[in-house]
């Protein structure tokens, strides 16, 4: 079975920069696919028009700013998803509850609201991203995302989406074929260990 080519994002970049259009273009098509994978996995339940938009936004976006990317775009283009997804949930939510990952068509009563206990969080091998319990604690958890590097909001991404490990090393591997899971679970011990050294003065006060 034949390997996947890996981009040279950085090549694509530096060509793209220079004006070569079908460079450009090619770099603003391997990004879409990318980020309307990750899409997919971290919105779900609505429609697909609403996806396409937040897509469509991100490209804009991307191409805006691709004249200060000085290396890899796609992770430069995956901060930008997350950042549109995190405005998306927070556009998204109630007075009290923040409903994600809700199927169509159910009513309120029925969809996933994050609730989250803080023992959870305090545990590395807990499983802290399901049922956050409060607006202000998923506020504070999207801002410590978005400080960590692009592997750790992809994981803690998809993990909101109920996504199990196994389910987002799959996405991970799709992204980086190169990636073996041994490497997957030590990164993620990390990220899980960044998120609480960032979220310890806000649960301290709590």
């Amino acid at each position: 079975m034949a390997k996947k080519s890996k981009i040279d994002w950085n090549r694509l970049l530096q060509k793209a920069k220079k004006g070569d259009r079908e460079s450009k273009n090619e770099l603003c098509e391997k990004i879409r696919v990318r980020l309307w994978t990750n899409l997919q996995y971290s919105v779900k339940g609505e429609p697909k028009q609403v996806l396409e938009d937040i897509l469509h936004d991100c490209v804009e976006t991307f191409l805006d700013k691709l004249n200060v990317v000085r290396s890899n775009p796609h992770l430069y283009a995956d901060k930008i998803l997350w950042n549109k997804i995190g405005d998306f949930l927070r556009s998204r939510r109630g007075p009290r509850e923040v409903p994600i990952g809700s199927e169509a068509g159910q009513d309120s009563s029925r969809q996933q609201v994050l609730t989250e206990k803080d023992s959870e969080i305090a545990d590395p091998h807990g499983d802290f991203t399901v049922n956050l319990d409060a607006v202000e604690l998923l506020e504070h958890i999207f801002s410590a995302i978005k400080k960590m590097d692009a592997f750790c909001q992809a994981y803690f991404m998809a993990r909101l989406e109920n996504l199990h490990p196994d389910e987002v090393m799959k996405l991970m591997t799709e992204i980086d074929p190169n990636m073996k899971r041994a490497a997957f679970y030590v990164r993620v011990l990390r990220c899980r260990r960044k998120l609480r050294r960032l979220l310890k003065t806000y649960l301290e006060e709590r």
